[in-house]
């Protein structure tokens, strides 16, 4: 018997919710996920599985363009991609007018940023817990604008939203244009009390700009109840979609000060100014937001802060490594990341967790606020005999 066997055959009490509001036939959940067998698929944040129902209408879509590829491409499909749009704008809470279909949350934070246009001596307010894709886009504006990037230190492990909240506060400035934040920041997994960081932003007469790769699909979102001038996300991760898709919110009210070059043919899916799309992927990507629809966004969210709760609080057992992530409470989110002790560097550990026991997790960048850092993130496919032959791996090694 392997080891990533031996550790599953321990039984659990813990009673996961595994629905809310309605019945969720979750073992059906599970075996439209296609991972390899014995794989405890922990890595959602970093690049979500695609359910089948998806998997098989991204091969419709390629064997119906076939047929005809300028009929099919030019006509039903590219309606289809438009019907695809209403999904994301009635998804998000948006009109359609708002909604950009876009190829990753990267994608759309660059489209904003240019769309804005900062000056020099323009500043924007972010975060020291942002991802690359929501930062490179205003690292670019200082190079080649002059534009100045003013960065808040985001407490680890905040014991309330107010504690964020002051942080930004005594940071804006008469200088400050853009103020852009992580929904849920992708290093520790803290929900940021968006609505609030919109207030302050809106008084200080900036644009709100919100980077949401690690929301979607994982809570639901409702920009308008929000606050903010514009929302990026992906359809890669907590949406369950095929990688090279987008979602791109842009309030009507600030399309004056957000104004991209992508957007001078429209909105639509397929415009003079898009270029052709990603029709294979986009209308998966359609797929894949039915499937979570028919779930339900509260159960998603219900059931994967349930086995966040069993993670947490087994790596708090764990002595030898340090939790990095908020307690149970209103910044918590399904994502959590510890740091190894000295000493154990986190690629060798997440290969030996990846060959050893058959369980995948993300390896934090070494320039993170989390040194040695390692993250999970369990989502719908996943169930608490995951998480616990996760933690009984992290026993193993780290007692070793």
């Amino acid at each position: 018997m392997g080891m990533a066997a031996a550790l599953s055959t321990a039984k659990f009490n813990l009673q996961i919710p595994r629905a809310v509001e309605k019945n969720v036939n979750w073992d059906r959940v599970e075996s439209d996920f296609t991972c390899e067998p014995g794989l405890a698929y922990l890595n959602t944040a970093s690049m979500g599985a695609v359910p089948f129902p998806a998997q098989e209408r991204v091969q419709q879509v390629l064997k119906e363009l076939e047929q005809n590829p300028t009929a099919r491409g030019y006509g039903d499909l590219e309606k289809a991609m438009d019907d695809v749009r209403q999904q994301l704008a009635t998804l998000v809470g948006c009109d359609l007018k708002e909604m950009i279909i876009t190829n990753s949350t990267t994608d759309g934070m660059n489209l904003v940023a240019q769309g804005i246009g900062l000056g020099k001596g323009q500043r924007v307010l972010t975060t020291d817990q942002e991802h690359p894709g929501g930062s490179e886009c205003w690292n670019y504006c200082a190079r080649r604008y002059g534009a100045i990037i003013d960065r808040v230190k985001v407490p680890l492990r905040p014991k309330s939203k107010q504690e964020i909240v002051d942080a930004f506060a005594a940071r804006f400035t008469p200088e400050t244009r853009v103020v852009s934040v992580s929904h849920i920041t992708t290093t520790t997994g803290t929900l940021m009390p968006i609505c609030e960081i919109s207030d302050m932003a809106h008084a200080h007469n900036a644009l709100m700009v919100v980077d949401g790769a690690q929301a979607l699909g994982s809570l639901q979102v409702d920009v308008k109840a929000l606050g903010c001038d514009a929302y990026a996300s992906c359809g890669h991760k907590w949406l369950s979609g095929p990688p090279g898709t987008g979602v791109l919110y842009i309030a009507q009210k600030a399309r004056q000060q957000i104004d991209p070059m992508f957007l001078q043919g429209g909105e639509s899916a397929y415009s003079e100014s898009s270029g052709v799309r990603n029709m294979l992927g986009i209308l998966g990507l359609g797929e894949s937001v039915g499937y979570m629809n028919e779930l339900g966004h509260e159960a998603i969210w219900k059931h994967n802060m349930a086995l966040r709760e069993v993670a947490y609080d087994g790596l708090l057992k764990v002595k030898s490594a340090q939790m990095m992530s908020p307690a149970s409470g209103a910044t918590a989110s399904p994502l959590v990341s510890v740091s190894l002790p000295e000493g154990r560097e986190n690629h060798a550990f997440a290969k030996t967790l990846r060959e050893k026991y058959k369980i995948q997790v993300k390896i934090l960048p070494a320039d993170s606020v989390v040194q040695r850092g390692i993250r999970v993130s369990p989502h719908i496919f996943n169930d608490e005999e995951d998480v616990q032959r996760f933690l009984a791996a992290m026993r193993k090694e780290l007692s070793a």
